[in-house]
């Protein structure tokens, strides 16, 4: 770009016509914000300003040439139509590019097969919702979910219901949290994690046990062949008379709840206690 700008002034000096000067000069430095943006487009106009200042120190008797007002006036309406299109299309890419931009990021932060958030989104949100429940003292609870014999699913019905079996948990999870508020994110396997910000232990049990009630009774049907499904929970909440909790130490608390609740016999809600 800089070399473009160096050799079209040099063209600009050798026709110094206001038409073809402001015509080629003003396109040079759209085009420059274009493809690199201010910085480039600064430069290239240094480049275009330096290059016509030394022309005008080195060739004294340079002025612009007369022009007919008709020859003036069309070319201000190229340049016009030029820029209003160009402006057009800058809005159209930017538009695109705010849509992919958001449409990678929604895919990087959920989970391919559930659509339910992903490892990556938990671990950032979750410090992120225990760091703000520090601060204003907003109680937090985190449910370690797991689906019991899920091997076994898989092993006997095939990796395909198996998938069935996650997705349609979700969904009902989906359903039984606040919307914008709760969240649930897939921790590996079958095993997920539900965030219940403002939420105490003692009502996250009672949700915990809503939603295992729920799988219990829906109809997972794979291959026209219905199946019983249950689920296992730990729950666990802040306790802020101890010592500040990490998104890792808090889900330690809800998983070793959950081995309670597998050792107790599953399909059971337990919640976490030193004890446990």
């Amino acid at each position: 770009m800089h070399l473009d700008a160096f050799f079209t002034s040099l063209i600009v000096l050798a026709t110094p016509t206001y038409s073809f000067a402001s015509t080629i000069i003003t396109i040079l430095i759209a085009n420059a914000l274009f493809v690199g943006s201010y910085r480039l487009m600064f430069s290239t106009m240094l480049v275009v300003v330096s290059t016509v200042l030394i022309g005008a120190i080195t060739l004294p008797d340079l002025h612009l040439l007369d022009e007919q007002l008709n020859t003036i006036i069309a070319s201000s309406i190229f340049l016009l139509i030029y820029l209003s299109a160009f402006a057009l299309a800058v809005y159209k890419l930017t538009r695109q590019l705010i849509k992919l931009n958001s449409k990678v990021k929604t895919l990087s932060l959920t989970d391919p097969l559930t659509h339910c958030y992903n490892r990556l989104y938990l671990e950032d949100s979750l410090n992120k919702e225990i760091q703000r429940s520090y601060r204003f003292k907003i109680p937090l609870t985190v449910i370690f979910a797991d689906l019991d014999h899920f091997k076994k699913i898989n092993d006997q019905e095939g990796h395909n219901a198996g998938d069935i079996v996650l997705k349609e948990f979700v969904q009902l999870v989906s359903t039984s949290i606040r919307n914008n508020v709760d969240w649930i994110a897939r921790f590996g396997g079958e095993e997920f994690i539900i965030t219940l910000p403002n939420t105490s232990a003692e009502n996250g049990a009672k949700l915990a046990n809503r939603i295992r009630e729920k799988v219990s009774q829906h109809n997972f049907v794979l291959a026209d062949k219905p199946i019983h499904v249950s689920c296992s929970f730990g729950v666990t909440e802040i306790d802020f008379n101890k010592d500040e909790l990490n998104a890792e130490q808090l889900t330690s608390n809800a998983d070793q709840a959950l081995y309670k609740a597998k050792e107790n016999g599953r399909n059971r809600v337990e919640i976490f206690t030193e004890k446990n």
